[in-house]
């Protein structure tokens, strides 16, 4: 019997043998890896989307034409200046 190192005819079918039977195994873990990964980002929205359902589907800002027209009107200073000032809701 041939030592495997000395035929590279026999060191190059050991070496074809194991690529293909490491890679078996590794597509399917692969494939449920990339099924587990699906599951949990679908689970993740789903939550997303029933926490925006349970508290924020209504939620409501009024906004007042005018002052907004005066708050983009005004410098970037001025509007920094308000913000500081201590005023509530002075965005």
């Amino acid at each position: 019997m041939k030592n495997i190192h000395e035929s590279a005819g026999t060191k190059i079918d050991k070496q074809v043998l194991i690529l293909i039977l490491t890679s078996l195994p590794m597509s399917q873990g692969k494939t449920r890896l990339r099924r587990e990964i699906y599951a949990i980002v679908i689970i993740k929205l789903l939550i997303i989307v029933g926490l925006w359902w349970a508290f924020i589907r209504d939620a409501r800002v009024e906004v007042d034409g005018q002052r907004l027209a005066e708050h983009l009107a005004q410098p970037a200073s001025a509007a920094t200046q308000r913000l500081h000032s201590g005023e509530p809701h002075a965005q």
